[in-house]
C-alpha cells in the first residue's frame, strides 16, 4: 500500500512539472526563419511588451505579421541585421517574438505545438545547461507559419522552464 501511495504521489509530480516539457521538435508547417540577439529600442520595448504579473517578471514583445510590407517594417523595427528571408505571404504570416535571455546560455525554441481546441500556439523555449550568468541579454525569434495556422489560435504560451506565460494576440500593439 506505501509503495502504491509513493507510486501515485511520484507520477503526480511528475505530470505538473513535465506537462510541455513533452513538446519537442517543430512541425513542417512551421519555421524558425531568424534569431538574433537583438530587440527593438529599450524604451520602445517596455512600452509595448507583454510583462508578467508575478515573478519571475518576463517581458515578451510579440508581432503578428501578415503582408510585406509590414515584415519589413518589423524586421528594421527589431534591429534584425542578417539578411531578411524571403516570405510569401500569400500562404504563410511571420511571428516576432522579443525577449530576455542569459547572455551566457543563449536561448533556443527546442518545441512549438498547436493546439486547436485551446485555439494556442505553445513555444518551448529552453537554455544551455551549465552555470549561467543572471543578466538580460536581447533575443529575438522570427517564425514563418502557414497562413491557416494563424487563424487557429487566439493566444502563444511561452514555456521557459516550468514557467508558463499565456500572451494574448491582441497585445500584439504594432500592428
Amino acid at each position: 500500500m506505501h509503495r502504491v501511495k509513493m507510486v501515485v504521489c511520484i507520477l503526480s509530480i511528475l505530470l505538473l512539472l513535465g506537462c510541455h516539457k513533452d513538446i519537442k521538435g517543430i512541425p513542417s508547417n512551421i519555421e524558425i526563419i531568424a534569431s538574433e540577439k537583438t530587440l527593438p529600442p529599450a524604451r520602445e520595448f517596455h512600452e509595448l511588451a507583454f510583462e508578467r504579473t508575478e515573478v519571475p517578471y518576463f517581458s515578451y514583445l510579440m508581432t503578428n505579421v501578415e503582408q510585406t510590407s509590414k515584415y519589413n517594417e518589423t524586421w528594421d523595427f527589431y534591429r534584425m541585421e542578417e539578411q531578411k528571408p524571403d516570405v510569401n505571404f500569400e500562404n504563410n504570416h511571420v511571428l516576432f517574438i522579443g525577449g530576455h535571455e542569459s547572455g551566457s546560455c543563449p536561448n533556443e525554441i527546442s518545441g512549438i505545438q498547436i493546439d486547436f481546441e485551446q485555439q494556442r500556439m505553445t513555444i518551448v523555449v529552453s537554455s544551455s545547461e551549465g552555470p549561467c550568468t543572471d543578466d538580460a541579454a536581447p533575443r529575438t525569434f522570427v517564425i514563418r507559419y502557414d497562413k491557416e495556422v494563424s487563424e487557429q489560435y487566439k493566444e502563444v504560451m511561452i514555456v521557459e522552464g516550468d514557467v508558463e506565460t499565456t500572451i494574448p494576440i491582441e497585445t500584439n500593439k504594432l500592428q
